[in-house]
């Protein structure tokens, strides 16, 4: 069974980007995903989305949220531009679950109640 589930923050916004013509057309997306290891460490997992999956994270997700990505481990090489091999092991995306926005900037000292409220939609789309 190949099997994985990741949530963390994404790093950056997701943008689509297109493959293939005719009905063999789609579209993917690659994110990085931040999952925090320790208080001291933080694991970058690369991410491909493939089609509707893609198409929802690209319209919900912003640089920052906190989300649960479903998928499988792929592995891939290729020869980079100084002639080395690189191995490279990605998980491919089918299923994503919005967990939160971005993290509110922490201030101790601040109280509840003194906090400006929330905006019910953070995209000005």
């Amino acid at each position: 069974m190949n099997k994985v589930l990741l949530i963390g923050r994404t790093t950056k916004d997701i943008t689509l980007e297109k493959y293939g013509k005719g009905k063999d057309a789609g579209v993917y997306a690659k994110v990085t995903l931040a999952i925090r290891a320790s208080k001291d460490k933080t694991d970058f997992i690369y991410c491909t989305l493939w089609g509707k999956t893609a198409e929802i994270a690209a319209e919900y997700v912003s640089k920052g949220d906190l989300v649960a990505f479903g998928g499988r481990l792929t592995s891939s090489s290729f020869e980079d531009e100084s002639g080395n091999m690189v191995f490279r092991t990605d998980v491919s995306i089918n299923e994503i679950e919005l967990i939160g926005g971005k993290r509110e900037s922490e201030d101790a000292e601040e109280d509840e109640d003194e906090k400006p409220a929330k905006k019910a939609n953070r995209r000005s789309k």
